[in-house]
């Protein structure tokens, strides 16, 4: 986990500032596999955020645990082919 909270939450303000007025509303992922699953205010401290900040201020944010372990929060959006992926070089 980042020892720093002031650099996630910089990361939260920036991308929030910059998707703020293009998004209705997003998701931000917690990435599981480095630190167990987060409480509701393991997240706002993980973050910095006060519960009343992340309610008012960043309210169209969803942000959640990664749940990988649960194949039912999974949707196939689409595929490819290997073949119409691009080749490095």
């Amino acid at each position: 986990m980042v020892k720093d909270k002031g650099v996630n939450r910089f990361f939260l303000q920036s991308v929030c500032e910059i998707l703020g007025d293009k998004v209705k509303n997003l998701g931000l992922l917690i990435a599981l596999g480095t630190h167990p699953l987060m409480t509701e205010e393991k997240i706002e401290e993980f973050l910095n955020i006060s519960g009343d900040e992340r309610k008012n201020r960043y309210g169209k944010f969803n942000i959640f645990n990664h749940m990988w372990n649960l194949p039912e929060t999974f949707k196939t959006i689409g595929a490819k082919r290997s073949e119409q992926l691009p080749r490095p070089g």
